[in-house]
């Protein structure tokens, strides 16, 4: 009896066409796919094959390669909100690599809160549509874009005043970081090393906003940022007077004044008192104005002696905050009056007549309210609810346009 001699065959000997034909599951015979034009609203879908590992072939849908996206919408306020908040968060972690929390106890107006340690977010720039409006130079893009970022970076600077004090004292308090960089910022001796960075960063994907710190941090000192930033610090002369005019020109938004001196005295637990916001709004409603909506402070200490009263987003409740500062401006009581008051502050509030007023027929006393518009230097003022939703706005842009919001 003759053996039968066993062939092995190598697997890569079969035939491919016997390998995928054995590969194939037997099974019910399939519906046939629908036509592309069910795939609504990709009328132009084409159908594809594909031959799975396992020898099997599939059928789908794709879209050709020349098919025409939809322009993105613009950004909502939520992604504008999200990029503000990363911003703060990356100005207190690379203001300073030893930041530090608020000084004070402050439970409504204090400074924010250092971040937890961690990975923080990447500040990469968006290019946002709205920058790519029909018709626009490059020249005019760029200088929006850089002006968007000028303003959120002005907010995450000053929303902070332990922060901001970083940057003010020039860098005694320890080197100073790249707020636009992130976590890949090299560390900076003084504010000028840091402009000249921000000014030349050959990282062209952030140049905007390293343009717009450049701008935050001149404003800041008091420089002159229209001028080229170089070795011989020529642009850090600039007079008093335009350095207080380009600060006031960046007003908080929806437009807030800032009454001081709204504190009544102390209650029997020590706590301080002061008018609350039914109070104000009486006061104000006496003088006369009516459109406004009043806020007082408080902290652990009790009333802060500060009311905010914000006004409505529009070019009415702006001519609204203005006419309430300038009633109170007339008789020297405005941003510098105020300053004058504190810096010769001494003694008993009840017995300085820059603070208390007496009337001469009645014997009643009343506070003497000093007010001014308030600026991105003023955030650490107001309440933590008001901080987060303003935003910053240029008066001198604001004055251009007709329409605004």
């Amino acid at each position: 009896m003759k053996k039968t001699k066993e062939h092995h065959h190598h697997p890569s000997s079969r035939n491919p066409r016997e390998e995928q034909q054995q590969a194939i599951p037997v099974g019910p015979p399939q519906p046939p796919s629908p036509p592309a034009s069910a795939y609504s609203p990709f009328p132009d879908l084409e159908r594809r094959t594909i031959v799975l590992y396992d020898g099997s072939v599939r059928s789908y849908f794709a879209l050709p390669p020349e098919h025409l996206w939809p322009h993105p919408p613009p950004e909502d306020d939520d992604d504008g909100e999200r990029r503000r908040a990363r911003l703060r968060e990356c100005v207190l972690r690379y203001g300073n690599p030893d930041s530090a929390p608020a000084e004070d106890g402050d439970l409504t107006v204090a400074s924010a809160a250092v971040p937890a340690p961690g990975p923080a977010p990447k500040r990469v720039r968006r290019r946002d549509p709205r920058e790519e409006e029909e018709g626009e130079g490059e020249g005019e893009r760029e200088a929006k874009g850089s002006e968007r970022a000028f303003l959120e970076i002005t907010k995450a600077i000053n929303e902070n005043a332990v922060e901001r004090r970083k940057y003010t004292e020039d860098g005694k308090g320890g080197p100073l970081h790249c707020i636009v960089c992130g976590r890949t910022s090299r560390a900076f001796t003084n504010v000028h090393d840091l402009i000249l960075h921000a000014y030349t960063s050959p990282n062209s994907e952030l140049r905007l906003d390293h343009l717009g710190l450049h701008k935050a941090l001149c404003v800041l000192m008091g420089w002159d940022y229209t001028l080229t930033p170089d070795t011989s610090k020529a642009y850090q002369s600039l007079s008093a007077s335009a350095a207080v005019a380009n600060r006031e020109d960046l007003i908080v938004w929806p437009p807030t004044v800032i009454i001081h001196n709204t504190n009544t005295g102390k209650k029997k637990d020590g706590r301080m008192d002061g008018l609350n916001n039914k109070d104000m709004e009486t006061e104000l409603k006496e003088l006369g104005f009516t459109g406004g909506m009043p806020k007082s402070l408080y902290s652990k200490g009790g009333h802060l002696g500060i009311t905010a009263v914000k006004f409505a987003s529009t070019p009415t409740g702006l001519k609204e905050a203005d006419s309430l500062v300038a009633h109170f401006e007339k008789d020297n009581r405005g941003r510098e009056g105020w300053a004058r008051v504190e810096a010769a502050h001494a003694g008993d509030d009840e017995k300085n007549p820059a603070l208390v007023k007496v009337d001469e027929k009645t014997g009643e006393r009343k506070r003497v309210f000093y007010c001014y518009l308030a600026t991105a230097f003023d955030l650490e003022k107001v309440d933590i609810d008001t901080r987060k939703k303003a935003i910053i706005k240029s008066r001198r842009e604001l004055d251009k346009l007709k329409n605004y919001s």
